[in-house]
């Protein structure tokens, strides 16, 4: 199991439905104990108030061992709370620092004067 987790942590809106996400990990076999098969991403979805009460939805995506993934099918203008841990073939890591992240509305937006 990882006894670290996965720094750089940066996420940004793609679309109203799309969040792409990036971060770095350090290998060093004396923190990663095990073989490295992916990562777990966690999204926290803040309500309709931009709250994260405690029975938020919680949703989690695998990825393989990239650093760097879309995740699609989010809901339209809502914040969400991210963290990734490493996986291993021996267990879960500790998640990172997490970032915050809203996508985007839909319809166009214009800018008056």
């Amino acid at each position: 199991m990882p006894i670290n987790s996965p720094v750089n942590l940066t996420a940004h809106n793609v679309s109203s439905r799309e969040i792409e996400v990036s971060w770095d990990y350090n290998e060093d076999p004396r923190l990663v104990l095990g073989d490295l098969t992916g990562f777990w991403l966690y999204f926290l979805e803040a309500n309709a108030s931009d709250f994260f009460p405690d029975d938020a939805i919680l949703r989690t995506y695998y990825t393989d061992t990239r650093r760097r993934t879309r995740v699609r099918g989010l809901e339209i203008f809502r914040l969400y709370n991210i963290s990734v841990a490493a996986r291993t073939t021996k267990g879960d890591g500790p998640r990172n620092d997490s970032v915050i992240v809203r996508t985007h509305g839909e319809g166009k937006w214009t800018v008056t004067r």
